[in-house]
C-alpha cells in the first residue's frame, strides 16, 4: 500500500513540472509528426497525430487546417469542414480556410455554400484566382453563366497568360450559347496552348454549330489526333464522340 501511495505521489509530483511550454514543445512535436505522415500519404495516421496535437493545444489554426486537408484525403469532406470552420474561428482571415471548406461544400453538393466560402475568400484576397474560378464553375453548374462569365473574366485580368481562363469561358459562353465569343476565347487558348484537347474539341463543337463544316472537321481530327497520342487525357465516352461527330460530318 506503501509503495502505490509512494508511486502516486511521485506521479502527482511529476505533473507539477509539466508547464504550459511543455505542453506547448509537445504539441508542436506532434503537429511535425503529422506534417511527415501527411507527405508520406499516411492520412489516417496523420489525422491521429494531429488530433493530439490539437488536444494538447486546441487554439493552432494550421492544426485544424492541416487535419481537414487529411480528412479530405479520407475523402470524409464533412470532418474537413468541420475543421475548416474552426480555422475560421481562430482566424477569421485565413482566406484559403474558405477557400477549401467551399471545395469541400462543392462535394458534398452544397452549392450555395460553396459560392459563399469562395466569394468571403475573395473578399479577403481579391487577387486570389483559384477562388474566382472555382466560382465561375460552381456559377455555370447553376447555369448562372453571366456571373460565370464575369469570374472567368476576372481570371483572365489577373492570369493573362494562363490559357485556362480563356478556355473555361470559351466553354461557358458556348453553354450559354454564344458561340462566336466562345470561338474567339477558345482560340486564344489555343495560341497559348496549342495542344489543348479540350480546347479543339469545344472550339470544333462551337464550328458545328454555327455551320463551318470544314473548321470543325480540322479541330474535331486535330482533337481525335491528341486523343490517341495521351489515351489518358480523354473517356472512351468523349473519344467516341468525337468519332462519331467527324464521321457524321464527313458525310455531309
Amino acid at each position: 500500500m506503501k509503495k502505490i501511495i509512494f508511486a502516486l505521489t511521485l506521479a502527482l509530483f511529476a505533473n507539477l513540472f509539466i508547464t504550459p511550454t511543455t505542453y506547448a514543445e509537445t504539441a508542436d512535436q506532434y503537429f511535425q509528426q503529422a506534417k511527415k505522415l501527411y507527405s508520406e500519404r499516411k492520412y489516417e495516421e496523420a489525422v491521429k497525430a494531429y488530433s493530439k496535437s490539437i488536444k494538447l493545444n486546441p487554439n493552432k489554426p494550421m492544426a485544424y487546417y492541416n487535419r481537414g486537408l487529411s480528412y479530405v484525403k479520407l475523402n470524409q469532406r464533412d470532418k474537413a469542414v468541420k475543421d475548416y470552420t474552426k480555422v475560421i474561428a481562430l482566424n477569421p482571415n485565413y482566406y484559403q480556410a474558405y477557400y477549401n471548406r467551399g471545395i469541400s461544400y462543392g462535394y458534398l453538393n452544397q452549392i450555395e455554400k460553396e459560392i459563399a466560402d469562395y466569394t468571403a475568400a475573395i473578399a479577403i484576397n481579391p487577387k486570389y484566382s483559384k477562388a474566382y474560378f472555382n466560382r465561375g464553375a460552381a456559377y455555370a453548374e447553376l447555369k448562372q453563366y453571366q456571373n460565370a462569365i464575369d469570374d472567368l473574366t476576372k481570371i483572365i485580368e489577373l492570369t493573362p497568360d494562363d490559357p485556362e481562363g480563356y478556355s473555361f469561358r470559351g466553354r461557358v459562353y458556348a453553354d450559354a450559347g454564344q458561340y462566336e465569343k466562345a470561338v474567339k476565347d477558345l482560340t486564344d487558348s489555343l495560341k497559348l496552348d496549342p495542344d489543348s484537347l479540350i480546347s479543339h474539341f469545344h472550339l470544333a463543337s462551337c464550328y458545328e454549330k454555327l455551320g463551318n463544316k470544314l473548321k470543325a472537321i480540322e479541330h474535331y481530327e486535330k482533337s481525335l489526333t491528341l486523343a490517341e497520342e495521351n489515351p489518358n487525357r480523354i473517356s472512351k465516352k468523349s473519344l467516341r464522340e468525337i468519332k462519331q461527330r467527324l464521321a457524321e460530318l464527313k458525310k455531309l
